[in-house]
């Protein structure tokens, strides 16, 4: 009787129109917002300003979340929503909201709040709603995502008398490019410049280059790690130590590749917002990510979504609000301000046209081909790196890194999504 009372409330609060959402009387809602970036900071205030002069039934309160990392947020969060004063709306991870929502409760089902169909439209990029889509169960709305490519530096590429315009798209020709790139002083037996290196690129800890050769790491209706499962994977991994064995035990920095010790780095849309910036001078363009001769392009999308954790106010509020982040004229204004990547395809279509940098271009035309890492997917990736150490240094097989990060991974699975 009260489940049927509570409905019934939420039903006289609001009147449907349309697709819109009106509700009877004012509601506020607050919305946890978390970023270092300045720009997408202000991007986004613009955004809740002109949706509140917009919408006199509902008031969105921006709130900056201080925190000096990610991690300090999540704690926060979570502090907030065991304590039963959470916020109505959260800007996260969706790999954090897709496990905390089906593994400890600690987000609202978007199913129980509304009808899901516009999150299941096919204009919405596939990788940003498979993330949040588990077991039958929508934990939260996409909003942003993000691209990456193989950036190379032009000035080192002239000089090794290759053609800047032609950068390698296999996987044979970034082998061929690293060792032409790569300058070694013969006295001191150091590299004065190497030309590639699989590690520490923005590449989830290297679990990219298993797509790059067709691989697959996990299995997305079973929740449940696939490092053993395909032949690719252990190709990939194989070429990983064959960079360790032609150039040694190396441990590259991230920032090899601004300060020009680096050729060639994995890298995505954000280093194309910041390196500019950050070095002036630095030429660099960016071409598709590499891949095993006969699979089609990928890149990796990250991005951030939106969730409704338990405990919030005004659920129903805040999917009106997370719909109208979603729209198509909002994700266009959010790229256009913060230069970070929409998720609905109709926005980035309409992108096409106002993209001049060549070098965002094709991170843009790389999106359909996007794939995510999975919730949870930090166990996989922290499993992987942490054998990579040894399978760098030689005393681990490819067979037995992918053994051991496959037994790691499965056991944290099984513990939090039993089946």
């Amino acid at each position: 009787m009260r489940a049927l009372l509570t409905v019934f409330v939420a039903v006289l609060s609001l009147l449907t129109i349309g697709n819109s959402v009106f509700f009877a009387a004012p509601v506020n809602v607050e919305f946890w917002f978390h970023t270092s970036n300045v720009q997408e900071t202000d991007a986004m205030a613009a955004l809740v300003e002109k949706f509140n002069k917009e919408n006199v039934d509902v008031q969105v309160e921006l709130v900056n979340v201080a925190a000096a990392s990610k991690a300090e947020f999540q704690e926060k969060l979570m502090t907030a929503i065991v304590g039963n004063v959470a916020p109505d709306l959260v800007y996260a991870d969706p790999q954090l909201i897709s496990e905390w929502g089906p593994a400890k409760g600690m987000f609202i089902p978007i199913n129980k709040i509304a009808p899901v169909h516009l999150l299941e439209a096919d204009d919405i990029m596939p990788a940003a709603k498979q993330v949040l889509y588990v077991r039958g169960v929508w934990w939260g709305l996409p909003f942003r995502t993000d691209s990456r490519g193989l950036f190379y530096n032009v000035d080192m590429a002239e000089k090794a008398g290759l053609d800047p315009s032609k950068p390698p798209k296999t996987i044979s020709e970034l082998d061929l490019w690293a060792q032409k790139l790569t300058i070694r002083d013969p006295m001191s037996n150091t590299y004065q410049q190497l030309g590639f290196f699989p590690y520490k690129h923005n590449d989830a800890s290297g679990l990219l280059y298993l797509w790059m050769f067709g691989g697959e790491f996990f299995d997305w209706d079973a929740l449940r790690p696939t490092l053993t499962k395909y032949p690719a994977n252990l190709q990939a991994t194989r070429w990983i130590q064959s960079y360790a064995e032609r150039y040694g035990n190396l441990s590259p920095k991230s920032t090899d590749f601004i300060n020009e010790l680096h050729a060639m780095r994995i890298d995505s849309t954000s280093a194309l917002a910041s390196y500019p910036i950050q070095k002036p001078a630095l030429r660099f363009l960016i071409g598709e990510i590499p891949v095993l001769e006969g699979q089609q392009p990928v890149t990796l999308t990250a991005g951030v979504s939106l969730g409704i954790p338990t405990g919030a106010k005004n659920p129903e509020a805040a999917f009106k609000f997370g719909l109208y982040l979603l729209s198509t004229d909002t994700q266009l204004a959010w790229w256009e301000s913060a230069r970070s990547l929409p998720v609905r395809l109709s926005a980035i279509r309409r992108m096409g046209s106002r993209v001049y940098d060549r070098r965002e271009l094709v991170l843009v035309q790389l999106l359909p081909y996007g794939k995510t890492t999975p919730p949870m997917g930090n166990v996989i990736r922290d499993a992987f790196d942490k054998y990579q150490v040894q399978l760098r240094a030689l005393t681990m097989t490819p067979e037995q890194v992918l053994q051991e990060a496959q037994r790691e991974a499965e056991l944290a699975y099984e513990e939090t999504f039993p089946l």
